[in-house]
């Protein structure tokens, strides 16, 4: 047992020595970089953090004008994305099964199983990947889109706003680029 521990404490202090090397080494190059760009002001304030250095905020282009409002609204929340851990799925699909909303998740990933076991299937329904029309018609008739994690732009809610929806999202990251509290019904969590 001593043996194992006087091991994992020299490994711990060869990683701590590596990554400590890593990261001046990758302050030095960046410092030769000649002009940052970042994606949000969000990106933006990293670079200036890590690097000390400003960068343009330079935001993504969205085909916004393929997103149309429909003047049919029914009664469901939305969520169309890659389902992963970070993104924090889990908590659009346990408040809508608590709060008994209906919601309609497109896309699939790592995480679906997991968010199947907690959904109330009465009010959570999973259609898995789906052409983009579909994700279109289910963005502009939503009653709005769930966005609850931490992005550094995050795509969807622009389209969801250009499909004249408002947007719920975590009031961090990229979002606070793209989504304007209480404009549009939107809000922050």
């Amino acid at each position: 047992m001593n043996i194992q521990n006087g091991m994992s404490k020299f490994k711990t202090k060869l990683i701590r020595y590596f990554m400590n090397y890593m990261r001046l080494w990758d302050y030095q190059a960046a410092q030769r970089v000649d002009e940052f760009i970042a994606i949000s002001t969000e990106v933006e304030k990293r670079i200036n953090k890590h690097y000390r250095r400003q960068a343009k905020v330079i935001f993504p282009p969205v085909r916004t004008e393929i997103f149309l409002p429909s003047n049919e609204e029914k009664d469901y929340y939305f969520v169309v994305s890659r389902l992963v851990k970070y993104k924090r799925y889990d908590l659009a699909v346990e408040a809508c099964s608590k709060l008994h909303k209906k919601l309609i998740v497109i896309g699939d990933g790592p995480e679906r199983e997991n968010l199947e076991k907690i959904a109330d299937k009465e009010y959570v329904t999973f259609l898995g990947r789906q052409p983009d029309d579909v994700v279109k018609k289910h963005l502009a008739e939503c009653k709005a889109l769930i966005f609850p994690g931490e992005e550094d732009f995050g795509i969807v809610p622009v389209e969801a706003e250009s499909s004249g929806k408002p947007v719920i999202a975590f009031g961090r990251g990229g979002s606070l680029d793209t989504v304007v509290n209480r404009k549009n019904r939107s809000i922050f969590l």
